[in-house]
């Protein structure tokens, strides 16, 4: 065939989504649809079919007996620590991305959606009906509030309703009966509380005719004024919110292309489900092309979603005359095809209803195939593999078939069949048959009444069942010493014959688990870490270890190069918290052996990781109870925020300060005061020195008497000095004891100085 050059029309998509619908694996009424459903039948009891009136109509519930104890066990493995998924960093660069990654991931299955449950379903959906099914998606919602407003202004309606993500639901306007007002008017108390009236002058009272006649120029027309509306609005406030869902589907509305090995491969993959109208117009699609939906025929139903709901109700569904509940038919097909022309196959997810996939509600290309899917036994080279029921099915046929005989055979023992004379008995006597009850004979009662004699079956019987017992642990790995229910088993065996038996069973439980764990856990904790860094474009805080840590998605994006790994454990809790107290023993030699804590082989944060696995195991969620996290001790401790003072503080403080001013200012006065006064003498002793050397014309030595005179100068300033420093402080926080007086300074002078001998050697006269 040709290769198309151009883009695909819609006659054609429908055409090649309806060819993969009717040739896809899982559809009604095919091999598929027939096998689950009889292994449904065969996980709740129901009856065989084949029962007759009267007799024994015991079913035996084996794929029952099989199916919990296995469940049991790998929740337990799954979910016995705080994580599902470890993120092994590929290159140096990962290290912090993978922590973050691996704590983000199981917050975002365990705590954004019910984890446990969803992860239970799948689980038990492999084991019942060959594959489970999940379907990873990022799902944004409206969430919406309703606001009442009374009495706005325009300007405030028109402020309100050009709100971002502001709906009007309703809205009435009318006449303000005091348009002056406003705020002001005595319809609005609280504004006038907050505006009080201004005072008009008094004037006469004229006619509004006459006023309006007499402001109006002459030869122009009145105007007429809009008058001011009041506005009484109801809203809807619409918030968007997103998260990534983890969905878990029916194995019955899941849909593959026929022949198709893996999910990711598969060019035809669909979701069939029922909804009502108004669940599809809620989800946005078009109002017309959902009323165009033919509403789904209540008498047909998939037969395994009536298998499922038989033993609980007669039917599912229900016929209403709602248009907003009627339910219809829609197909979610992710489907590959040449959709431009260009010769390569692209993803597009399709929404189609009605009869033959004939009316598209959403066409828009896709990333990746959004469902995940596991097995409990591979079939190489195909989808769908085996499920565990379909291994113990044929036990359960085989044990009911004698579980009946057996009945049936003690029931005839205990009320076998006679053979009577009604000529000498009394049949009545015979018909009815009490305890201590009297038959009536005449002559001898050999000859009036003789049992017919019923050979017992128990002697075959038991064996055989004890036999396809052994037949079921075998094939499943589900062992009464396992269970603990045999009480005999350490009688019976030796020790070394318990633990080969525990073992065997053991290999087959972690063999399901590695299964699970390979194919669709892992594949699980994949989908989910690329729809949050394809989706999470805003950073979400979230509580670890009793922390609260900003997590951002969208910074990953290029630079996630991580390997998701499902966190598996083996064994019992006790034989692991063993396990891991010897490794703790060997890292604590380890470290004392190296002598440095930080050396490479063993550090104190492998230390810690391992005490958290001990502690996990133990099934205490909390580490940090017990331990304290060597990285969070590393972090800086982030400096408290100053306290705001109070009103009377800050008042106290704010004296406290003028205070100090003041005093400040008064001892830089006194200061100034005493360098003019030395100033003043140091003039004053100049002015003297040269009238004596004028007197007697003797030089002076100035400068020696300058140099002593600064010493001195600076001495006293030094003294200024250290008697501010020394004088008290005001405390840091206000008292109410009175504060200390500042210490003054008294006037110092300047010492006298010495008065030279100028008299001049001259004979006296």
């Amino acid at each position: 065939m040709a290769r198309r050059k151009k883009k695909i029309s819609e006659a054609e998509l429908k055409g090649l989504i309806g060819q993969h619908i009717s040739n896809a694996q899982g559809t009604d009424g095919g091999n598929l649809s027939a096998q689950r459903e009889k292994s449904l039948e065969y996980y709740l009891s129901e009856k065989m079919g084949n029962e007759v009136e009267g007799r024994s109509q015991v079913v035996s519930s084996d794929v029952q007996d099989a199916v919990e104890p296995l469940m049991a066990n790998l929740m337990r493995i799954f979910t016995s620590s705080n994580e599902l998924w470890r993120c092994e960093p590929v290159g140096a660069d990962d290290v912090s991305i993978s922590e973050q990654a691996t704590s983000y991931l199981n917050h975002v299955f365990f705590k954004k959606n019910n984890g446990w449950l969803i992860l239970h379903n799948f689980i038990k959906d492999a084991l019942i009906e060959k594959n489970g099914i999940l379907k990873v998606f990022y799902y944004e919602s409206d969430k919406v509030e309703r606001e009442e407003y009374e009495r706005l202004s325009d300007d405030e309606f028109t402020l309100l309703v050009e709100d971002d993500g502001v709906e009007v639901v309703e809205h009435t306007a009318y006449d303000d009966p005091n348009p002056t007002g406003g705020y002001g008017s005595p319809e609005n108390p609280m504004a006038q509380d907050m505006q009080p009236p201004m005072e008009q002058p008094q004037m006469d009272a004229m006619p509004p005719e006459m006023a309006s006649m007499e402001e109006m120029p002459e030869g122009e027309e009145p105007v007429e004024v809009e008058k001011p509306l009041l506005h009484d609005v109801v809203i809807h406030r619409i918030y968007k919110k997103g998260k990534c869902c983890v969905e878990g589907i029916p194995p019955e509305e899941f849909i593959i292309e026929s022949r198709a090995k893996t999910i990711d491969e598969a060019n035809f993959c669909a979701h069939r489900t029922t909804k009502t109208r108004g669940e599809l117009i809620e989800l946005g699609y078009d109002a017309d092309l959902v009323e165009a939906l033919p509403t789904q025929n209540t008498q047909v139903y998939n037969s395994e979603t009536t298998a499922r709901h038989r033993d609980i109700e007669n039917g599912i569904g229900y016929d209403t005359n709602d248009y907003a509940t009627q339910e219809v038919d829609v197909y979610e097909c992710y489907i590959r095809c040449d959709y431009n022309g260009d010769g390569r196959a692209t993803l597009r997810k399709v929404t189609v209803g009605g009869e033959n996939a004939g009316i598209v509600l959403d066409d828009e290309p896709y990333d990746t195939m959004p469902f995940v899917s596991m097995t409990p036994i591979i079939l190489p080279h195909r989808f769908y593999g085996r499920s565990v029921a379909e291994l113990v099915e044929d036990v359960q046929l085989v044990k009911t078939f004698v579980l009946r005989a057996l009945n049936d055979n003690i029931y005839g023992i205990n009320n076998n069949r006679l053979i009577v004379n009604d000529s000498v008995t009394n049949l009545s006597d015979i018909l009815t048959n009490r305890p201590n009850m009297v038959v009536r004979v005449k002559g001898s009662p050999q000859e009036a009444v003789q049992s017919m004699p019923v050979q017992s079956i128990g002697e075959t019987a038991y064996p055989l069942l004890e036999y396809f017992d052994s037949l079921k642990e075998i094939r499943t790995g589900v062992t009464k010493v396992g269970q603990g229910l045999d009480a005999d088993a350490l009688k019976s065996r030796t020790a070394s014959g318990v633990n080969q038996v525990m073992t065997q069973a053991q290999g087959r439980m972690e063999f399901f688990a590695r299964t699970f764990s390979n194919t669709g856990i892992n594949d699980l904790g994949r989908k989910i870490l690329e729809c949050v860094i394809k989706h999470q474009d805003k950073e979400d805080i979230v509580r670890v270890h009793g922390e609260f840590v900003p997590f951002k998605p969208y910074e990953w994006k290029d630079r996630c190069d991580i390997t998701v790994t499902s966190g598996l454990g083996t064994g019992s809790s006790a034989e692991r918290i063993t396990m891991l107290n010897s490794i703790l023993e060997r890292q604590i030699q380890a470290m004392e052996i190296q002598g440095n804590p930080d050396a490479p082989i063993v550090n104190i944060q492998k230390i810690y990781t391992t005490l958290q696995r001990i502690v996990e195991t133990a099934g205490l969620k909390d580490v940090d109870q017990f331990f304290m996290n060597p990285l969070q001790g590393q972090k800086e401790m982030p400096e408290e925020e100053p306290k705001e003072p109070s009103e009377f503080e800050k008042v106290s403080m704010a004296q406290i300060e003028g205070e100090n001013q003041r005093k400040t200012l008064d001892l830089e006065h006194k200061n100034r005061e005493l360098e003019l006064k030395h100033k003043e003498k140091l003039l004053e002793f100049e002015t003297k020195i040269r009238d004596l050397e004028l007197k007697y014309k003797t030089q002076i030595d100035q400068e020696q008497i300058k140099k002593d005179t600064k010493l001195t100068s600076d001495a006293i300033k030094l003294e200024a000095q250290t008697r501010q420093a020394n004088s008290p402080q005001p405390p840091s926080m206000p008292v109410n004891a009175p504060q200390p007086e500042p210490m003054e300074i008294t006037d110092v002078n300047t010492p006298p100085m010495p008065t030279p001998n100028l008299t001049p050697d001259v004979p006296t006269e």
